[in-house]
């Protein structure tokens, strides 16, 4: 597949729980986040999906937990699409600390190639987008 992704953060106040960690919805927002920074560094971003008439929806999310981020540690996003399955594509995801390397998460997410003009999944995934993703 494709090369991987980095997408770089810092923590922020409002992404701090009540135990003065990063509280776990917020990986999965980043996640999002650097999925839909990667697509825009391959020229799909939502203007191009809104052209298409097409976006992609997520089926399943998958995350293991392994330490703590707190405010202000500076985050690596790693990203890349590990499989295509037909209009499903499966995106892995590494998240760093980035001052000492340390793995904070793992994750993945299958995304479904979604028609927004029917509302419904589409048969298949546009040949452009394959290209710029393989």
């Amino acid at each position: 597949m494709n090369k991987i992704y980095e997408y770089t953060l810092k923590v922020k106040t409002n992404e701090i729980d009540i135990n003065k960690h990063v509280n776990n919805v917020v990986y999965i927002q980043w996640m999002q986040d650097a999925a839909v920074k990667h697509s825009e560094n391959l020229g799909f971003g939502t203007k191009k999906y809104l052209e298409l008439g097409s976006a992609w929806v997520v089926k399943e999310h998958q995350i293991s937990y392994l330490r703590s981020a707190v405010l202000d540690d500076e985050i690596i996003i790693y990203t890349h699409i590990s499989k295509i399955q037909g209009i499903e594509f499966t995106r892995e995801y590494k998240i760093v600390k980035k001052s000492n390397n340390k793995v904070l998460a793992k994750a993945s997410t299958i995304w479904v190639y979604f028609d927004t003009v029917k509302n419904r999944v589409k048969k298949e995934v546009d040949k452009e987008i394959l290209e710029a993703f393989l």
